[in-house]
This record gives structure tokens, sequence and C-alpha cells, in this order.
């Protein structure tokens, strides 16, 4: 009985692997519903939930993809939701960041940024950012930003409420400080 049930077991993780897999020996298209603790590399990851892996080399989060403690380089966020991250030289449209730090990555388009760390040379545009600290040379544009902390960075064409600022440029400048 042990035997049959070990090739039924072995049977089903073969096919999640045949699942998760294309023949195309350049890029890897994953569609699985779940990625843990692996290296994607020049990968498509569709409408799956990423955590503690590592998302590098061009690759692409889309579609209501949910990623957390994870790591994503120089890759392509698209309409999906982060925490917990890491994300360096990467651009991220149209997505949910919470409780993650941003180096030198490209934030734009309708993003929510909260209760993160946006850091090095980060470029910020037309997003929300919320209770985050921003610093060390970001530029921030056309963006709404409330109860944060901002330090040496750009800042212009913006809302802003709440907010300690110190060391940083504000062009045309609406609201209350």
């Amino acid at each position: 009985m042990k035997k049959f049930l070990y090739i039924i077991l072995i049977s089903c993780f073969c096919v999640i692997i045949i699942s998760c897999s294309t023949d195309d020996d350049e890029t890897t298209v994953l569609t699985c519903y779940s990625i843990s603790e692996t290296t994607s590399n020049g990968s498509s990851i569709d409408n799956s939930t990423i955590t503690y892996s590592t998302i590098t080399n061009n690759s692409t989060i889309t579609n209501n993809s949910t990623t957390s403690y994870s790591i994503i380089d120089n890759s392509t966020i698209d309409n999906s939701t982060i925490s917990c991250a890491t994300i360096y030289d990467s651009t991220t449209d149209n997505a949910s960041i919470s409780d993650s730090t941003t180096d030198n990555a490209s934030i734009k388009n309708n993003s929510t940024i909260s209760n993160s760390t946006i850091s090095l040379n980060s470029i910020i545009d037309n997003s929300t950012i919320t209770n985050s600290t921003i610093s060390l040379n970001s530029t921030i544009s056309n963006s709404i930003i409330l109860n944060s902390i901002i330090d040496n960075s750009t800042i212009s064409k913006l809302t802003i409420t709440n907010l300690n600022i110190s060391n940083s440029v504000l062009k045309w400048l609406k609201g209350e400080t």
C-alpha cells in the first residue's frame, strides 16, 4: 500500500513541475499559483503568489501577483502587490507596495506605497506615498505624500500634509507643510 501511495505522490509532483515549465530555454513562464523559496531569472510570473524568493534579470511580475518576503532586482512589476520585499533597479507600474525597501527603483502610474523606505535614487511619479521614509536623492513628482519623512530629495508638483522635510528641494508645492 505504501508503494502505491508513493507512486501517486511522485506522479502528482511531476504533473506540478511540468505545468510550471515551458520548452523555451531562454525564459520560464511561471503560471502556478504559489512560488516559494526559489530564484526566478528572466522569468514571467503571472497571477501567482511569490514568497521568500529572488526575482532577477528582466523578470516580469504581472496580473494580480502577490510578492512577499522576497528580493526583486532588475525586473518589472505591473498590477501586483508587494509587501515585506526589497526592490532594486526595477520598474513598478500600478502596484501596491507596503512594508518594503526600494533602491534605485522607478515607481509610477497610480502605485501606492505605504510603511516603506524609499531610497538611493528612486523615482516616484503619479503615486500615493503614506507613512514612509523617503531619502538619499530620490525624486518625487505628481504624487501625494502623507505622514512621511522626506530627507535629501527633490520634490515637485505635489500635495503634501503632515511631513517632516529636511535637506530637500521643493518645487511647485501646494498644500500644507
